[in-house]
């Protein structure tokens, strides 16, 4: 489907996309559209996502933790010097190499290379949004929770989040939590506050995972943290608020762990 006006005048742009691949391999490309200066290879002949979107070259924005050919959200933003990907609200990909370039002729489901090569999409779009501008935080997870509502994409579980926190040195805490009916598309908001009474901010977008490292923090300093699950328009079931101090001195060493097992990580896998 042409679209010959998408994208004219344009220098920022985002977009939003419910999307599922016939396959999550393939030898040929299967473009997604063509709004840019190439199309969006969803997947290309090399089994990844390669993307164009108003771009004058491909951005090499790989795969998501989930298979293709399963239904999820793919969100690319575009804007001078600025350019990245999203799956189901989290960064997968970003750069600051962009100039905003437009297609001669905007396409949806095809690219045609030169005059006679078509390539088509193959697989299923639920809904399309483009927006002439980039969104803020709050807006993208507006849309996010909008579609996920809709098609139930990242579904969050019904049961509660239940947090624990652990002080790892005076800069880094280690956080853990269960949820049962988690899977590994279930994507959780982290958030922390300054002591017990400070504001809440969002400090995190973790897919597919019940634990994380928080570091560059101040010691002898009082932190809040509260989890809940993203995409979800229940906006105020947040886990228990666990609340930790970091210590006065010292720092522990996270670089090239080869293994780290926990007596909480292993609990909460055998829950699930």
């Amino acid at each position: 489907m042409h679209q010959p006006f998408l994208g004219v005048g344009f220098t920022q742009a985002e977009a939003f996309v419910v999307v599922r691949a016939a396959s999550s391999t393939s030898s040929v490309r299967h473009s997604l559209w063509t709004i840019g200066g190439g199309p969006t290879d969803y997947p290309s002949e090399a089994n990844a996502i390669r993307d164009a979107f108003f771009n004058n070259g491909y951005q090499p924005v790989g795969n998501p933790m989930l298979p293709l050919d399963q239904f999820q959200l793919y969100n690319s933003s575009a804007a001078p010097a600025a350019w990245s990907a999203r799956f189901n609200g989290v960064p997968q990909y970003s750069t600051a190499a962009n100039v905003m370039t437009t297609a001669a002729v905007p396409s949806l489901g095809s690219y045609i290379d030169g005059t006679s090569t078509y390539y088509h999409f193959a697989g299923d779009l639920a809904e399309v949004l483009i927006y002439n501008r980039l969104l803020s935080v709050g807006e993208r997870e507006s849309v996010g929770t909008y579609l996920n509502e809709k098609y139930a994409f990242s579904a969050p579980p019904a049961a509660s989040i239940q947090l624990a926190v652990q002080v790892l040195s005076s800069s880094q805490t280690a956080l853990s939590w269960q949820q049962a009916g988690s899977t590994t598309s279930t994507v959780y908001v982290v958030e922390r506050r300054l002591g017990a009474a400070g504001s809440f901010q969002q400090i995190a977008l973790l897919v597919g995972t019940r634990s994380w490292t928080d570091s560059g923090l101040t010691p002898a300093t009082a932190y809040g943290y509260r989890i809940r699950n993203a995409l979800s328009a229940d906006t105020s079931r947040f886990s228990n608020v666990a609340l930790i101090q970091t210590l006065a001195s010292g720092n522990f060493p996270l670089d090239d762990v080869a293994i780290w097992l926990r007596a909480e990580d292993v609990i909460a896998s055998e829950g699930q």
